[in-house]
């Protein structure tokens, strides 16, 4: 989830994302959280409408408001690859954005005042949960994950094999290009081709146009 891979229990990783830690304030159980930690970002942000989901938005203030103050500390690749620490008083201006990784799907990435870009940002579990400690009384059946309460969950899509299948489609029609055929001209024209597709014609809006854009600007730089 925001680009952290769960390849253990989550409880026992020495550092979570940022999306992971704003599962976690909202809900503070592992039984909760988790169902969640194993979807996507977008599970988490968005509502069934697509509208932000006010809990995790209001989550992600109060992390900021501690990294701010140093309670709680983060690293972040540079764009160099490597990682650093993000020092506390860059993130009183610190912007964010996010990243469409066609393996780890949408990330979380922050830019400072003096355009230091910072992806892949990882949090101390321990110091997440010393700050927002476990809740005992709270269960899955009486908070569960923020999202899905209000729209149940979404499924997974396979957007690997689905990129696949949009390569090959261009090999067949060509590159969308407005001296295309009708109907494979533009990116609403393969956001319509990808809802076509039976098992993604639930997927969300804004996930089909970031796929979209990612795939055509992936044609335009070549």
């Amino acid at each position: 989830m925001d680009g952290k891979k769960l390849d253990q229990d989550p409880m026992q990783m020495p550092s979570w994302s940022i999306g992971m830690a704003c599962v976690w304030i909202v809900n503070r159980t592992s039984e909760a959280s988790g169902r969640l930690w194993e979807g996507s970002l977008e599970d988490a942000l968005l509502n069934h409408d697509d509208s932000p989901n006010d809990e995790i938005q209001n989550a992600r203030t109060e992390l900021i408001n501690a990294l701010t103050t140093g309670d709680v500390q983060a690293t972040g690749l540079l764009p160099n690859g490597q990682r650093a620490p993000i020092p506390a008083l860059e993130w009183e201006d610190m912007t964010f954005s996010y990243d469409l990784r066609n393996d780890d799907g949408l990330v979380q990435r922050a830019t400072s005042a003096d355009g230091s870009l910072y992806t892949y940002i990882r949090l101390g579990r321990q110091a997440v949960l010393e700050r927002w400690p476990a809740e005992a009384s709270r269960t899955a059946d009486v908070i569960t994950f923020p999202a899905c309460r209000r729209r149940g969950r979404r499924p997974a899509y396979d957007w690997s094999a689905l990129e696949t299948a949009y390569w090959r489609e261009v090999q067949l029609r060509g590159t969308p290009d407005p001296l295309n055929e009708d109907g494979w001209q533009t990116q609403a024209d393969v956001e319509r081709w990808i809802v076509q597709q039976r098992e993604f014609r639930q997927a969300s809006t804004s996930t089909v146009r970031r796929y979209a854009r990612a795939w055509l600007n992936q044609v335009h730089k070549s």
